[in-house]
């Protein structure tokens, strides 16, 4: 189950408009599962389409697991996924979940992540 408020009725819109309305209020982020940018013409026409980006999931369980704190800044999650793209391995994400976020777990509270919202480290470390 998945909680939604509604923003916007914007369903009168044709398609360009749409894409143009959610760009605009920054609720379009147009990148592939390596996070990188792509264009909107590439997004799914159903979220049944959307492939996963592990690092991204991998995010949202450590801010589950309480590695970061939930803001209202807007893609967060992806920020810290694009952060642990450098400091997790690929091949230990998929092969050992359970050691690559217990090792995320422990990079999200570095003083190098202190940029990202959500920063749950000591600020004296």
């Amino acid at each position: 189950m998945v909680l939604i408020s509604i923003l916007a009725r914007l369903d009168h819109l044709p398609k360009k408009r749409f894409l143009a309305f959610m760009d605009a209020h920054n609720w379009l982020h147009p990148y592939d599962e390596e996070g990188r940018p792509c264009s909107w013409k590439d997004i799914p026409s159903h979220v049944g389409g959307l492939i996963d980006d592990p690092y991204r999931s991998l995010a949202g369980d450590v801010r589950e697991a309480g590695g970061f704190a939930k803001t209202p800044t807007p893609y967060s999650e992806f920020l810290w996924a694009d952060y642990f793209r450098d400091h997790i391995r690929k091949r230990m994400l998929k092969e050992k979940y359970p050691k690559a976020l217990e090792r995320a777990l422990v990079v999200a509270r570095a003083r190098d992540a202190r940029h990202l919202p959500g920063w749950a480290g000591r600020s004296g470390e």
